[in-house]
């Protein structure tokens, strides 16, 4: 059998592999160490919504259990956090926990000003995200979940080191803020797009100052 110099790690439709004999060669491609799928809700109503197809949420737990069924692919699982998502953020991490795979959290990104129209519909505002974050930060730390470009003040501070936050610059259409001018996060901070400015506007954005920190 041919061979790769570098491990395949691929980003999956689930659908793709609800069928297990699909699933199986799926799974002997050589050099694959693992697979990833996007989750996008704790229940079958939300993420099959947000996904745009009714039966999407069946689909991906075929498609988890096709893959364990092979024993040799493991499974990471992205989770997207949109409004309806972050209120269910708990078990969004059951569901992943039944899929036996990896999870990770990403906010939202907006990296083209064509993205940010969609995003005001389906973005969570800060607060809630401190909500469902202070509710699951102990699930988080127990299983060291990745988290990706959240605000950092949309965390609470045990889990802050566990965010991935690209700097502000290099995305696209994430204004300064004259609110965040003297957070000292402001550095290592991505931020908020500007659609969602304009969905939620910035009061709940939550700085912190030195002296604030004091």
């Amino acid at each position: 059998a041919p061979h790769t110099a570098f491990g395949l790690h691929l980003v999956v439709p689930p659908n793709r592999l609800e069928d297990p004999a699909v699933a199986r060669k799926f799974a002997a491609l050589p050099g694959l160490e693992s697979v990833t799928f996007t989750l996008l809700g704790g229940t079958a109503r939300t993420h099959d919504a947000m996904a745009g197809r009714l039966g999407a949420f069946r689909e991906l737990l075929r498609a988890a259990q096709n893959l364990h069924t092979t024993g040799t692919v493991p499974l990471n699982v992205s989770v997207v956090l949109t409004e309806a998502g972050a209120r269910e953020l708990g078990a969004i991490l059951d569901v992943v926990r039944r899929l036996r795979g990896r999870p990770s959290l990403s906010a939202l990104f907006a990296d083209c000003a064509a993205h940010h129209p969609r995003l005001r519909a389906i973005s969570p505002d800060l607060a809630t995200l401190r909500r469902a974050f202070s509710a699951e930060q102990g699930r988080i730390i127990a299983e060291r979940v990745p988290l990706q470009n959240f605000p950092v003040c949309a965390l609470p501070p045990a889990i802050r080191t566990l965010n991935d936050s690209n700097r502000v610059g290099n995305l696209d259409d994430y204004p300064p803020l004259a609110v965040c001018k003297p957070c000292v996060h402001r550095p290592r901070c991505c931020g908020v797009p500007r659609g969602y400015l304009d969905a939620h506007g910035d009061a709940h954005l939550a700085p912190e100052t030195a002296a604030r920190k004091r």
